[in-house]
């Protein structure tokens, strides 16, 4: 289970799409973990920009990448020791918003959600999603308002509406199905 909660928020410029994990190998690849469900992201990424610890940035050529267990592994053009590559560690990959790709009918950005109202049916608002936890067989959205905090389970029947323009999500939590 990881929550997408430990990366930068999104802005209105950047969408992040990867966390750089540890160097790996002697020859300056590391591993990203991704943050992104758009399918083939990273089997075609070409330029990224990357967002340090301390904001830093700089953009980097993708020379390289291929899919391991649950993570890739990629290399850069210019990072070729494994030194070179521990200096980017604990960083994030990033696109503009413009090239963040689309999803299949269904399916939402992670950004999309996080921050998003949640109300019942009746109106009674729940408050806002705090975060996603990908869990693997669905997603939770980690909800947080005045009377706590709540997992709602991202499925039929409990999420019953999201409305990106609004950013409203209409849920009948589980309690009172």
């Amino acid at each position: 289970m990881s929550p997408q909660a430990d990366r930068p928020a999104a802005s209105e410029e950047w969408v992040f799409i990867g966390k750089i994990g540890a160097a790996h190998g002697i020859h300056g690849e590391v591993k990203l973990f991704p943050l992104s469900d758009v399918p083939g992201r990273f089997q075609n990424l070409k330029r990224v920009f990357w967002i340090g610890p301390k904001a830093e940035a700089r953009t980097l050529q993708v020379a390289a990448c291929r899919a391991m267990d649950r993570f890739y592994l990629v290399a850069f053009e210019g990072i070729e020791t494994r030194e070179q590559a521990s200096g980017l560690t604990n960083g994030h990959l990033a696109l503009p918003r413009q090239e963040r790709g689309s999803l299949p009918s269904g399916q939402y950005f992670v950004d999309d959600i996080v921050g998003m109202e949640v109300v019942g049916e009746d109106g009674k608002s729940f408050g806002r999603v705090a975060a996603v936890w990908q869990t693997g067989s669905n997603d939770v959205y980690e909800v947080r308002g005045p009377e706590g905090e709540r997992m709602l389970p991202a499925v039929q029947g409990i999420i019953l509406r999201i409305d990106l323009a609004e950013r409203r999500m209409i849920v009948r939590p589980p309690d009172e199905a």
